[in-house]
């Protein structure tokens, strides 16, 4: 989305805010993001979530050890890092699934009865099992979206931000449906849409064919600035933004 910390983080200064149009906005005052980028990591508590790429799911060995040395340069700055664990992943997972297959089938179904051959067979494949599901389905689904938010943020509570990798391989080319349908779902962001932590993506090295690796950065909900903050310390001290694609 940006090639920076700081660009995104002036990009959101500029999305924040509160639409009374929107139902699903918070009446919440938007801070300036920028305010904490130059403020380090030291004597912060990090956590970490492991499990999610060395037990629920493997991870490619260079996206974790990429993501081992990311932890350490953090320490290094003077964070401490601590291990924290969540539900599995495959709960996450499943739970947005229900949430994701009901309400897409629900926004596209008219145009489904009418137009099915306008959608690509890919689209198709993936939102009509929503037609199978049930409301029961869909409310159970809500329920328990609601205790693993709770859940979640219970466990961070006494935390400033967790780390957790982002996916368990690294980027692959985008038009291939083979690679997609092997690797898109090797990854570890459904759980904060789930959620609705914020969540920052950010390159962690590349590997050997020179693709870029990456993880996360977590926060407590509306406390993106944070997330900055650790960033552009993170950030600070590497120089994976300074590389560019080939022309």
């Amino acid at each position: 989305m940006t090639r920076t910390v700081a660009d995104n983080a002036l990009m959101l200064n500029v999305l924040a805010g509160y639409d009374a149009e929107d139902p699903g906005s918070a009446d919440v005052e938007a801070p300036d993001f920028t305010a904490q980028l130059d403020a380090g990591v030291d004597g912060l508590r990090i956590g970490v979530i492991r499990h999610f790429h060395e037990r629920d799911m493997i991870a490619d060995p260079e996206m974790a050890a990429a993501f081992d040395a990311a932890l350490s340069v953090l320490q290094g700055l003077g964070a401490q890092i601590v291990e924290v664990e969540t539900e599995p992943l495959a709960t996450f997972h499943a739970c947005n699934r229900v949430i994701l297959l009901s309400e897409a089938y629900s926004i596209h179904r008219h145009w489904l009865e009418e137009r099915p051959e306008e959608y690509s067979a890919s689209f198709l494949e993936r939102v009509l099992p929503g037609a199978f599901l049930m409301g029961g389905d869909y409310v159970d689904a809500l329920r328990l979206r609601r205790k693993l938010t709770a859940g979640f943020n219970r466990t961070i509570k006494d935390l400033d931000g967790v780390i957790v990798i982002s996916a368990m391989d690294a980027a692959f080319v985008i038009d291939d449906p083979d690679e997609i349908a092997k690797k898109y779902p090797r990854q570890a962001r459904i759980p904060f849409n789930l959620t609705g932590n914020p969540a920052l993506a950010l390159p962690t090295g590349f590997d050997d064919d020179g693709m870029p690796l990456s993880m996360q950065i977590v926060g407590k909900q509306f406390d993106e600035a944070m997330i900055y903050r650790i960033a552009a310390a993170y950030e600070g001290v590497t120089n994976w933004t300074d590389r560019r694609p080939p022309l």
